[in-house]
């Protein structure tokens, strides 16, 4: 009985294994809607035209993208003020376009989201000032004492402007002083130093009238008295469209987060029904800039409840003054930090998500950053992402801050602690317009997915109603990804990549090692990958904060692990002398059952709060944990290590690296579990061919090569199994990026070792096929030890194809019917002004003769394009080869070609730019070229006639390239 239940066990695991191996080539091959990007539908200034939404959603579903968010926003350039004001976001009008957007993407099968502001961040006209941000102000007077006192300390004035935009309360006319809010009425008694006692501040918010009066019976000395007042700043959205002006929320506030998304999902329920039934999935907001937010009406009663007494005396602070001391001053400024953290958090994310979640949607927000210095972020970025339905992030293209606008980590690593299965992200943000194709963007691609993002939204694709021309009204910011880009045509591998790559980043679990306590600090930010304290190659990691240790950390067979399976070896401290006791606590009991610590002895706590006690219990616990000043203390079932770096950690824990390399590490990766797989994508981080020995830290698995711009899959047949893992000898081309998945399917016989006939090893070998390029006795050796020798003797030499080519333009942008092509050249460098300044589609043809000798049984085929600006597409003898959208630029076309006369047609498109410079240089009445952006490369920097044209076409050299597969 007991062995039939043995087999019973090995068919149902087989079973199984075979589904789940199933099921992730299928949606790899297709990917689902989830995994496919998305992009911000923007309606420019509110407007649209219905039938072309339709065919704009047609266009994106046909490409291989999966939805849109909806965007409302505003231009900051409009040209001649060529784009109307359209409605106002969530009037009737606008729900008109949002209702129709929902039902095509019904009928398509596409997901939608709505931007819940007419720009950002959340807010809009319906909002009071009384819901709106708050600011923090003072009056104050000196009066000398031994007297009775009488007086007034006015209201302050408002600020003219915030973030150099005009205030908006100030346009509409409402006197802010209509709704100051008293905070208190502090005297400080004035030194010659602004080094204050508590003593020495005394409150006397109960002479304080609404209006400002007072009245006090003055002490001795000399006082300053304080007038503290909260009220509306008046900030409003950022670049809303002109009927949509209002007011930014107060993100510190239930009440204001539950007015403004009441307002907005009750108009949608009246207009659209129940929400879950239809195609809208979630609500969003844009990351948090509200720069001029300082305070909120029950901050007072919170901050008592939060961190245990009364803020009054410690106001000063806020405005630079030291009190007590340097220490007690920093403690306090930590406690009133951390407070707006957990308002936002608590107020803001978390209840948005609680109240879409009411109606039948999620909630997701960009809730990581940007922080300072860029924005005045308050909050814990891991807790403010984890709360919410799906968190996002952000990364740019082509910025000089851009480490500082890299906002991925953070939230893949809220992503990964807290359970979820996305992590999203605004992609390729950019200044420059109508610059770049689609394999100059793929290298951030590339390294955002290897920081663990797993859903892409395109920032930006423009709406574009037909009264907009061409290329139309566009958002001045952002890649434009949409139908009008000159390679939309040629897009469907670049989206498709991107969606393949996608979903298998959402399967399964991240694999990473360490895991880095990042404090208890607010505001708190985790930086890009690799950057700071989190250096090193062959190990990854994720960053955590005090909520996932104190509620969600545990120790199971010696890993740290979380309630859904995320696993890490080591948790590291943060170099900081602080720590909270009851995080120590925690900590102190899970090295108990086992944990992992690496870090230095803690010293003291962060807030004012319970102190003394507090740092009593840090020394007793760290007495336990940092023994005698031990390096490495074993403490029950944990050990404590201090004074050594995370890498001699892990090699004192005999831990190898999840991925290490022969040479310099020249490549990135990301690692997940996927049931009985194992998958890895890696990128070469050279902008060369390079060939790396890359091992894995697997055991007893098949690998395979997953290509996510084909959805091509095939056997590595080359390859060695040692005592660290599975090694690889893996062949990049420059900046190529591609998975590596490890699989429980059997292969008994694989080659370990191919050798030159002078007995060197091959450093570009392709380790699915074995293609070797020259000529020569080659050696490969298998697992079974069994040798074989091989002689290539007939690859034949490489054709140049780069000479004579018909090239065929578009008339209708302006090119001419066709040009003969002597030699490859730039577009730009051509004396027909038609080509000069032409953008879109040419069609290169040429044909070309093999005979027998290059059809060889074995014999592998390239043809291989040199140089492209920007994709290309190729047809051979009729038929499809593919599209290439980077370089290098070469497809296998052996299957295609054929003995005698071949017919080959490369059709290449280049970037939008060098038509609207072209279009620029002549006269007004002549011109094909409309929009509300009239320069470049930004929306505000050049003129269009001025802005450098961009080398463009097929520049080659092309050539035939021939490889022989070894057997």
């Amino acid at each position: 009985m007991k062995f039939k239940i043995i087999i019973l066990i090995t068919i149902l695991s087989t079973i199984i294994f075979a589904n789940s191996y199933e099921e992730l080539k299928k949606g790899f091959i297709d990917p689902p809607i989830e995994a496919r990007p998305i992009a911000y539908l923007c309606l420019v200034n509110g407007n649209y035209n219905l039938t072309q939404l339709t065919y704009e959603m047609e266009e994106a579903k046909a490409k291989g993208m999966g939805g849109f968010d909806i965007w409302d926003v505003g231009i900051m350039v409009n040209t001649d003020n060529v784009v109307p004001a359209g409605p106002e976001f969530m009037s009737e009008k606008s729900l008109d376009a949002f209702e129709y957007i929902l039902n095509e993407a019904e009928r398509l099968d596409m997901n939608i989201g709505l931007t819940i502001a007419s720009s950002w961040n959340a807010g809009g006209s319906w909002i009071q000032p009384e819901d709106g941000v708050k600011g923090f102000y003072v009056s104050d007077t000196i009066v000398q004492g031994n007297q009775y006192v009488t007086g007034n300390l006015p209201t302050p004035k408002p600020e003219k402007k915030i973030m150099h935009r005009k205030n908006f309360l100030l346009e509409k006319n409402i006197n802010i002083d209509d709704y100051v809010h008293n905070i208190a009425l502090i005297a400080i008694k004035v030194d010659d130093d602004s080094t204050l006692t508590k003593g020495e501040i005394i409150d006397i918010s109960d002479k304080l009238q609404s209006n400002g009066d007072f009245s006090w019976n003055v002490p001795s000395g000399k006082w300053k008295i304080q007038r503290y007042l909260t009220k509306p700043t008046g900030q409003s959205l950022i670049i809303p469209s002109p009927n949509s002006k209002g007011l930014i929320i107060d993100h510190f506030s239930a009440k204001a987060t539950k007015n403004n998304l009441r307002f907005i999902l009750d108009k949608l329920v009246k207009r659209l029904g129940p929400l879950d039934k239809t195609r809208l999935k979630y609500l969003y907001t844009d990351s948090y800039e509200a720069n001029s937010a300082a305070w909120t009406l029950m901050m007072k009663e919170e901050f008592k409840k939060r961190r245990g007494y009364e803020i009054d005396k410690f106001l000063p602070a806020l405005l630079g003054y030291q009190i007590d001391d340097d220490e007690t001053t920093k403690r306090f400024l930590h406690d009133f930090r951390k407070t707006l953290s957990d308002m936002i958090i608590e107020n803001h994310y978390l209840y948005s998500k609680k109240i879409s979640e009411e109606y039948g949607v999620g909630f997701s927000a960009e809730a990581a950053g940007p922080g300072p210095p860029l924005h005045n972020c308050p909050f814990e970025a891991i807790k403010s992402s984890g709360v919410l339905s799906v968190p996002r992030g952000e990364f740019w293209f082509n910025n000089p801050k851009i480490d500082e606008l890299n906002i991925i980590k953070g939230v893949a690593s809220s992503s990964h602690l807290y359970g979820q299965k996305y992590v999203e992200a605004e992609a390729f943000t950019s200044t420059h317009i109508w610059q770049y194709g689609p394999g100059d963007i793929k290298q951030v691609a590339d390294k955002a997915m290897c920081e663990g993002l797993n859903k892409f939204v395109y920032h930006t694709f423009p709406h574009s109603p037909p009264e907009g021309g061409f290329p139309g009204w566009i958002y001045n910011f952002g890649t434009q990804i949409h139908p009008n880009r000159a390679w939309w045509s040629k897009s469907y591998n670049f989206h498709h990549y991107i969606g393949r790559s996608s979903y298998l980043l959402q399967q399964g679990n991240f694999v990473a090692d360490i895991l880095y306590y990042y404090g208890d600090d607010a505001p708190n930010f985790v930086k890009p990958k690799g950057h700071g304290r989190y250096k090193g190659f062959g190990f990854d990691y994720d960053v955590c904060n005090s909520d996932i240790i104190l509620n969600f950390l545990d120790v199971k067979n010696g890993k740290l692990t979380l309630p859904h399976g995320q696993s890490y070896s080591i948790l590291v401290l943060p170099d900081d002398k602080r720590i909270n006791s009851d995080v120590l606590q925690k900590i102190e009991l899970l090295v108990k059952k086992g944990a992992i610590l690496v870090g230095e002895r803690p010293q003291t706590s962060y807030g004012l709060e319970n102190q003394k006690e507090d740092e009593k219990l840090i020394s007793k616990l760290s007495d336990k944990l940092w023994k005698n000043g031990k390096s490495i203390n074993k403490y029950h079932k944990g050990k404590v290590y201090s004074g050594k770096s995370v890498e001699e950690v892990l090699d004192d824990l005999k831990i190898k690296p999840d991925l290490s390399v022969e040479t310099s590490p020249n490549i990135d990766f990301i690692h997940r579990q996927i049931g009985n797989e194992d998958v890895y994508m890696i990128r070469n981080l050279k902008s060369k061919a390079i060939y790396e020995k890359v091992t894995f830290r697997i055991k007893d698995k098949t690998p395979q090569k997953w290509n996510p711009e084909t959805g091509e899959i095939r056997d590595i047949v080359y390859f060695n199994k040692n005592k660290n893992g599975i090694t690889i000898p893996l062949f990049f081309e420059s900046l190529e990026a591609f998975f590596v998945v490890f699989t429980e399917k059997v292969k008994n016989n694989h080659i370990v070792s191919v050798k030159f006939s002078d007995g060197s090893k091959l450093k570009s070998i392709d380790c699915t096929d074995l293609i070797v390029r020259k000529n020569g006795d080659y050696k490969i050796k298998n697992n079974k030890g069994k040798t074989s020798a091989i002689s290539v003797d007939n690859i034949p030499n490489a054709i140049d194809l780069s000479d004579s080519w018909e090239v065929y333009f578009d008339q209708s942008r302006g090119g001419p019917r066709s040009k003969n092509f002597d030699k490859l050249i730039s577009w730009t460098d051509s004396d027909v002004r038609g080509i000069k300044y032409y953008s879109g589609v040419a069609s290169y043809r040429k044909s070309f003769n093999l005979n027998a000798d290059y059809m060889q049984r074995d014999i592998q085929i390239t043809l291989d394009m040199g140089k492209v600006s920007k994709v290309a597409e190729v047809y051979l003898n009729g038929k499809k080869v593919g599209i290439s959208w980077f370089a290098p630029y070469k497809l296998d076309i052996t299957n295609f070609v054929k003995v005698g006369e071949n017919n080959l047609i490369i059709e290449v498109v280049n970037v939008l730019s060098n038509y609207m410079t072209g279009d620029a240089k002549l006269p007004k009445e002549y011109r094909r070229t409309r929009s509300n952006v009239q320069k470049g490369p930004n929306a505000w920097h050049t003129p269009w006639k001025d802005v450098p044209l961009i080398e463009s076409g097929l520049l080659g050299p092309v050539k035939l390239m021939f490889g022989k597969r070894l057997k």
